[in-house]
């Protein structure tokens, strides 16, 4: 498999990388919030590690620190106590996704699968491993599957949308982008990304409504303001368009070549 760091896929893995939110991690259907666990100021979450389950506090706390390796390390002593406990090989498999070890990833969700079929956090982050390979047909399915097992997964609608994006199916992303912020109550990425996919389809309306609908969540977001800003000018709103441009560029959008171009 080829890295989606290499060569031609720089630029789309970025793209990846921006737009998917992977700070929360789930284990076990419960949802651990990184920045909330990175208060404790212990490494040692549970007293006694008599079982495989003890070490995901501590293997949380070290992904978070960016010790993607002592993560797995420490995993591997609890696959020792129970060397099938599903959620504890999914969350070694996050972390070698973490460290951009997409096949070894692969292999620890695909057991994750096996051992436990009917949880949708494996399959989303499955998923999020052939999408960050670019192989789309199958991440679709699997972001497909995770929505089957919770219709509500928010995070699952998102990257699936961001899948059909990459592969320029566009109304198929615009339709998820949308059930993504009806879920969510409203998403700047997911508004963003949505007007994006309008923009390829000439719908210049719907596009310039969803980046006004992102302002109003975040009027300063430097690069609302610059996509905003460019739309303007390419539909001949020279004016407004540069100063939207320049007003990205003061909240730290790095623009100059297109300021240079369009309005200078």
């Amino acid at each position: 498999m080829v890295s989606a760091c290499s060569g031609q896929n720089s630029k789309k893995a970025e793209y990846i990388e921006r737009a998917v939110n992977d700070s929360i991690i789930y284990i076990n259907g419960h949802d651990y919030d990184l920045i909330a666990l990175s208060k404790l100021d212990s490494l040692t979450i549970l007293k006694y590690q008599d079982d495989s389950m003890d070490y995901i506090g501590n293997t949380l706390i070290l992904l978070l620190k960016g010790k993607n390796q002592l993560a797995i390390d420490k995993i591997n002593e609890g696959l020792k106590i129970n060397s099938k406990d599903a959620d504890v090989i999914n969350l070694r498999g996050y972390a070698y996704y973490k460290l951009n070890q997409l096949e070894l990833a692969l292999k620890d969700f695909d057991k994750a699968i096996r051992l436990n079929e009917n949880n949708e956090v494996f399959y989303y982050n499955r998923g999020l491993t052939y999408l960050k390979l670019n192989i789309y047909k199958k991440c679709i399915k699997d972001f497909s599957k995770a929505i089957l097992l919770n219709p509500k997964n928010k995070d699952a609608y998102f990257a699936r949308a961001l899948a059909y994006e990459l592969n320029y199916d566009f109304k198929k992303a615009i339709s998820d982008y949308t059930i993504n912020i009806n879920l969510s109550g409203g998403s700047i990425n997911a508004l963003n990304n949505r007007a994006k996919c309008n923009e390829s389809l000439s719908l210049y309306d719907a596009a310039l409504n969803d980046y006004n609908l992102s302002l109003k969540i975040d009027s300063n977001n430097s690069e609302t303001l610059y996509k905003k800003g460019m739309l303007l000018i390419g539909r001949g709103n020279i004016n407004e368009g540069c100063a939207l441009m320049k007003k990205a560029k003061e909240f730290g959008y790095n623009n100059d070549k297109a300021i240079k171009a369009y309005c200078d």
